[in-house]
């Protein structure tokens, strides 16, 4: 590998001399100027190149293979460290996902009587129970047409708000999730003018909420609902699904 001399000026007579690593460690960085005589400090007069009297290669001029070669050693070196870290995050993701899919099921599972009536669910629990592996059963759709509203009436209260009453039944043979009931408002053409929808904890208690409907027994509901702007000549209340 060729090797780049130094060059120093003399401080003496300003005359450049070339001088080697070897010549300048020989004399710990001290040389004489051939033109001279002048002996001088040379690393305080350096052109070119950096001098350390630690360090045996000081000069700014490397072979041009010996670039090339370490350029393609830190390219390569890079590449594999990013092919390595995406690998590794995808393997961490996947690894992710499939504890999140394992958790899912495990919840899924654990409230298998509760969530497999649901109409929004049944689709999740027919495939689970498809995988003849797990060995489940699902169980037959609870239609809400089996729960009945009955003494439906609407009173205003002070003028500023709807006091809602009425009986749900479940008419039945099995027990049912409370429904989720829409109340819509209406004028004199038919037409709404207010709506909402209400979950079973809006208009029952939250221990019966939480139950489920035995067959036959009555449910006495009540909702609260705010007199809207525009009149109102018809009101009605039904439900809209299973909670």
């Amino acid at each position: 590998m060729a090797i780049t001399p130094y060059t120093a000026q003399c401080p003496n007579c300003n005359a450049d001399i070339d001088i080697t690593q070897k010549e300048m460690d020989m004399g710990g960085g001290d040389i004489i100027c051939g033109n001279c005589n002048n002996q001088f400090h040379a690393p305080n007069y350096l052109l070119k190149g950096f001098y350390s009297a630690n360090n045996e290669r000081n000069d700014t001029t490397v072979d041009a293979d010996e670039v090339m070669g370490n350029s393609d050693f830190e390219t390569i070196s890079y590449s594999a460290y990013r092919r390595k870290k995406f690998f590794r995050n995808l393997l961490s993701a996947a690894f992710n996902l499939l504890l999140l899919s394992v958790l899912i099921f495990q919840l899924l599972w654990v409230n298998f009587d509760r969530w497999a009536v649901k109409e929004n669910l049944r689709p999740v629990y027919g495939f689970l129970c498809s995988i003849e592996q797990l060995k489940c059963v699902l169980p037959n759709f609870v239609e809400p047409t089996d729960i009945k509203i009955e003494k439906f009436e609407a009173n205003l209260r002070n003028g500023k708000e709807y006091v809602l009453q009425a009986t749900l039944t479940n008419y039945g043979s099995t027990y049912k999730e409370f429904p989720w009931l829409e109340v819509v408002f209406s004028d004199a053409n038919n037409y709404p003018v207010a709506s909402g929808r209400f979950s079973p904890y809006q208009y029952l208690s939250s221990d019966e909420a939480s139950d489920l409907m035995p067959p036959g027994k009555p449910f006495r509901l009540v909702l609260e609902i705010q007199r809207p702007s525009m009149k109102v000549a018809k009101y009605e209340m039904n439900i809209v699904g299973a909670n």
